[in-house]
C-alpha cells in the first residue's frame, strides 16, 4: 500500500482540486465582474433586459473582486494578474463615475 495520498480523495464529487482552486478564483472574479457591471448601469441586466443602477450590488461585487484579487498575487501567471487587476481597476473607477451620476441626478429634482 502507497501512502501518496490522491489530492482528490475524499472530495466531494464535482469539486475542484486544490491545484485549480486559483483557477476557479480567478474565474470567480470575472463571474463577480460580470455581475458588476449592470449593477453598475453601464449594460442592461441579462435577466430582465433593462438597464438599472444597484449601486449597493455593484459595491459587493466589486469589493469581492478586489479581495480575491489581491490573495491570488503571486499565484497566477503575471499576465492573468494584470488582466484581473485591470478589471477591479476600471470597475472602482466606473463605480465612483456611477455614484457621482447617481447623487446629482437625487440633487436635480430639488434643485428646481
Amino acid at each position: 500500500m502507497s501512502d501518496e495520498r490522491d489530492p482528490t480523495a475524499g472530495a466531494a464529487e464535482g469539486s475542484v482540486p486544490d491545484s485549480d482552486l486559483y483557477g476557479l478564483l480567478a474565474t470567480m472574479v470575472t463571474i463577480l465582474a460580470g455581475a458588476a457591471w449592470p449593477a453598475l448601469g453601464l449594460v442592461p441586466n441579462p435577466a430582465t433586459g433593462k438597464v438599472e443602477r444597484r449601486l449597493d450590488e455593484a459595491r459587493v461585487a466589486i469589493d469581492l473582486c478586489d479581495f480575491i484579487t489581491a490573495r491570488l498575487d503571486g499565484h497566477l501567471p503575471a499576465e492573468a494578474q494584470a488582466t484581473l487587476q485591470q478589471t477591479v481597476a476600471d470597475l472602482k473607477l466606473n463605480f465612483v463615475e456611477q455614484q457621482r451620476r447617481a447623487a446629482e441626478e437625487a440633487a436635480a429634482p430639488s434643485a428646481a
